[in-house]
């Protein structure tokens, strides 16, 4: 994860994935632990929907690929 420098409260993230994933729509949630008024509080995003496609065998060259 990466902050964005002039706006702390955005930035990006990498999500990579393995041969064994499976073609599916996945959510991702990003979780934080933070104090309030001296109190830890754990916070949790709203669900982040990812697409996971199946890599086409004339995608081969461009993944870098060749299974």
């Amino acid at each position: 994860m990466q902050a964005d420098s002039k706006d702390r409260a955005s930035g990006t993230f990498l999500v990579t994935t393995t041969k064994l994933t499976r073609p599916s729509k996945y959510d991702f949630y990003v979780t934080g632990r933070l104090m309030v008024n001296g109190q830890p509080e754990e916070i949790v995003s709203r669900p982040i929907s990812v697409e996971v496609e199946e890599v086409k065998p004339h995608n081969v060259s461009e993944t870098g690929s060749s299974r």
